[in-house]
């Protein structure tokens, strides 16, 4: 379902352009994040950002959520791009507030 949504969010905002809509997602998703500069990210955390932008975008109403919440994603969307695949497991498990909007979005 959430593939559905994300593929949804691509036709009716970006006319079915997957180039163009994780180019416009990952900017929003940088500026909401407030994430100044990208040259101390690696390859891994900076791909995890552009397919993470899709999710944000198409599914979470980041301009509702808390400060210290958004930080919690971006540590969480960093993570997935580390050698540590049990950090982001666990960050994502608890993320309350991310898997609050997926759940009321999918309901």
């Amino acid at each position: 379902m959430v593939s559905l949504a994300i593929t949804s969010y691509i036709n009716q905002q970006f006319n079915g352009n997957r180039n163009k809509a994780v180019a416009a997602s990952e900017k929003k998703t940088i500026t909401e994040l407030n994430i100044k500069n990208l040259t101390s990210w690696n390859t891994y955390e900076r791909e995890a950002l552009i397919q993470w932008s899709l999710l944000v975008q198409a599914m979470l109403d980041l301009s509702k959520w808390k400060m210290e919440e958004k930080k919690q994603l971006l540590k969480l969307i960093k993570s997935k791009g580390d050698d540590e695949e049990l950090n982001f497991i666990k960050m994502l498990q608890g993320h309350r507030r991310l898997w609050k909007e997926l759940c009321n979005k999918l309901s």
